[in-house]
């Protein structure tokens, strides 16, 4: 029998979750690896499989979502600069394909949230880049970087997988802050949930908003009187529970707090 194998040690990776986990490239691998790690969870076993076709350019901090047998990939860095790049991957033949694009880009950012409202809708939101063409109703916010250039954005953009086409919907109630470094997740067919993050001039915070893609609001979350409430995070990781049941819970585990000390708490938002 063939040991196991198992991904090697990385940060910053591209992930999605469709029946099984999908993970590939990040920091620590190096760039410009076409190995994809599949994680199978009825058989507990990792799989690393070789994929073909012109490789997306981030090498981390981009963000992923399956749409039926497609993994759509947007953004990231590769190195030395931000892109804004779609690529999708064919899961039956592990095949990359550049998606040509066309309408209202996103900036060039990493560590953005990618969410799927329908069968042929994304959803981004957010990230940390290069400032670009401003959105109606959007705020770009530099961070204290060397260069200067870089900032976080609270850009919104709708992608349309069968045409190609970016969109700017116009977003009602409290948009959040820019902000980079946040789990963006839907937790049931017409809603996501952004929690924590990176804020420009607030460091890290633990604060929730609710999107509601059918009336195209935005909820800011408030804590209630006396009940806990995790701490100020980023980059932990969230999924939903009981998702399109009548009481969807966000599950939250890990991250950095404001001390740069790793968390290793879980919570549940109901």
């Amino acid at each position: 029998m063939d040991a196991p194998v198992e991904p090697s040690p990385r940060y910053g990776q591209f992930s999605a979750v469709d029946g099984r986990h999908y993970l590939w490239r990040g920091v620590d691998p190096g760039l410009g690896s076409n190995i994809i790690a599949v994680y199978d969870p009825s058989t507990e076993l990792w799989s690393l499989l070789p994929t073909t076709g012109p490789l997306p350019p981030g090498e981390g901090g981009g963000c992923s979502v399956c749409v039926g047998r497609c993994l759509y990939t947007f953004g990231g860095h590769d190195g030395s600069s931000y892109v804004n790049d779609m690529s999708k991957l064919d899961l039956d033949t592990l095949q990359w394909t550049k998606v040509q694009t066309s309408g209202s880009q996103p900036m060039k950012k990493a560590f953005c949230g990618l969410v799927r409202v329908n069968e042929r809708t994304l959803c981004c939101f957010g990230g940390h880049g290069i400032e670009g063409t401003t959105q109606p109703g959007s705020t770009f916010t530099k961070t204290r970087l060397s260069d200067g250039s870089a900032g976080c954005t609270n850009e919104f953009h709708f992608f349309d997988t069968q045409n190609g086409v970016w969109s700017s919907p116009e977003l009602r109630g409290e948009r959040p802050p820019p902000c980079s470094h946040f789990t963006f997740t839907m937790v049931d067919q017409h809603r996501a949930v952004l929690f924590g993050g990176n804020q420009s001039g607030s460091g890290r915070v633990n604060e929730v908003y609710l999107f509601d893609f059918r009336t195209m609001e935005v909820t800011k979350v408030k804590p209630v009187q006396g009940e806990p409430w995790p701490v100020e995070r980023s980059v932990h990781a969230a999924c939903c529970l009981n998702y399109g049941q009548d009481h969807p819970q966000l599950l939250v585990y890990g991250g950095q707090d404001n001390d740069v000390t790793a968390l290793g708490d879980m919570w549940t938002l109901n």
